[in-house]
């Protein structure tokens, strides 16, 4: 638990830059929504889009930086390194370079790459190979390439074995995910809970992608989304794989966020500037990574909590039949912008849902925080605690 701890420690500095993309990206669709060819929404948009998009290599940096025993440049060059390698060495063009063919459907699990849990892997193993290898030394005609210089050098070969790994492993899982999917699209409101239980679980492997590309795009020809903004289908139906993650993000995170503060046992600025952007950021724009971030690894108990909350919330939203649409996520900007969709159907249903759910996440994570003593902040992070070691 204590290296859960630390890795959710170590993650802080690039969650901090989740509520900024995520404000962007908020006033971007906005603007855009009634002005379509607005330069401001455009800049907003793409620039809001790019940050996020591009989290998983700050997660790589803030992990292998966060989790090592001292702070040296040796590390954003060795987890920058491990990163291009990955998420360039796995794509088509340079597969058939290598020698390795493979077919579009491994090709689409691949691509999928590119995700927060690849990040964290990396700067997992940047870390390891800094703390274990930093010291090492080397005959004189290599002592050049002694101590932490040897640490890319050796990052370099263990990336290209995770790569190797990787090709083999990732399409696997990922396809296995896909039949998951498929299987449980059957089970009507059942399977929209069970969709949003393992949506949330899969979160910190990334493979929550192979999920959703059966639910909300064209895989297995549900295509919620893309049917919900072109208001096709039956209504109460199109659009109940999306709806019950409206209360959850934009209610239940924020009632987790004042529960996390509440239970602090230093209560400093720092904490509150951070629970008060994140569940903003939750709650305009849906993206709920960087509230679970929060407690993912240094409480997984409560991350178990959440999915099972997620999953109880889309079961009842599509019970019911109240549906809403998410472009992007499902915050308040794609909830008012779906309302001028024909199809939704009761989408202020999901607003009392919301209400109940704050109220269940606030005072559940309340008492599991109490009962159990969960640590979620430290008093320091990890990173505040060392001493800067300077080449």
């Amino acid at each position: 638990m204590e290296k859960l701890r630390r890795l959710g420690s170590s993650l802080l500095p690039a969650i901090s830059v989740l509520p900024v993309a995520s404000l962007m990206l908020g006033i971007g669709q906005w603007v855009h929504s009634f002005q379509s060819d607005s330069f401001l929404a455009g800049g907003l948009i793409v620039l809001g889009n790019f940050i996020l998009g591009n989290i998983s290599i700050l997660f790589a940096l803030s992990v292998s930086i966060g989790l090592a025993k001292e702070q040296d440049v040796c590390l954003p060059i060795s987890a920058t390194l491990a990163f291009l390698i990955v998420s360039n060495l796995l794509k088509a063009p340079y597969l058939k370079e290598i020698g390795l063919t493979t077919d579009a459907v491994k090709l689409d699990a691949l691509e999928k790459l590119n995700n927060q849990f690849i990040g964290i892997l990396i700067g997992i193993l940047v870390a390891y190979l800094y703390n274990r290898f930093s010291e090492t030394k080397l005959p004189k005609y290599l002592a050049f390439f002694e101590g932490p210089r040897i640490v890319p050098i050796l990052t370099v070969l263990a990336t290209a074995l995770l790569v190797i790994l990787l090709y083999f492993v990732w399409p696997f899982f990922f396809s296995l995910l896909v039949d998951f999917g498929k299987g449980i699209s059957r089970l009507g409101s059942i399977g929209a809970g069970l969709f949003g239980l393992f949506n949330r679980l899969l979160i910190p492997t990334g493979l929550h992608n192979a999920l959703n590309s059966v639910f909300w795009f064209d895989i297995a020809g549900i295509n919620d989304i893309a049917n919900f903004w072109s208001s096709q289908g039956e209504k109460g139906i199109v659009g109940m794989y999306q709806a019950g993650f409206f209360p959850i993000t934009m209610f239940g995170l924020p009632g987790t966020a004042l529960a996390m503060y509440r239970s602090a046992p230093n209560k400093n600025e720092k904490i509150k500037s951070l629970l008060i952007a994140n569940a903003f950021t939750a709650f305009l724009m849906g993206v709920s990574e960087p509230i679970e971030l929060l407690f993912m690894f240094s409480a997984p108990p409560l991350f178990l909590l959440h999915a099972g909350l997620t999953g109880i919330s889309l079961f009842i939203c599509s019970f019911f039949k109240w549906t809403a649409g998410f472009g992007f996520s499902s915050g308040l900007v794609d909830y008012l912008l779906s309302l001028k969709i024909p199809i939704a159907n009761q989408p202020y249903m999901l607003l009392v849902v919301g209400v109940g759910a704050f109220f269940i996440y606030y005072f559940v994570f309340t008492f599991f925080i109490h009962k159990f003593q969960l640590v979620l902040f430290n008093e320091q992070t990890e990173t505040e605690s060392r001493n800067v070691k300077r080449n």
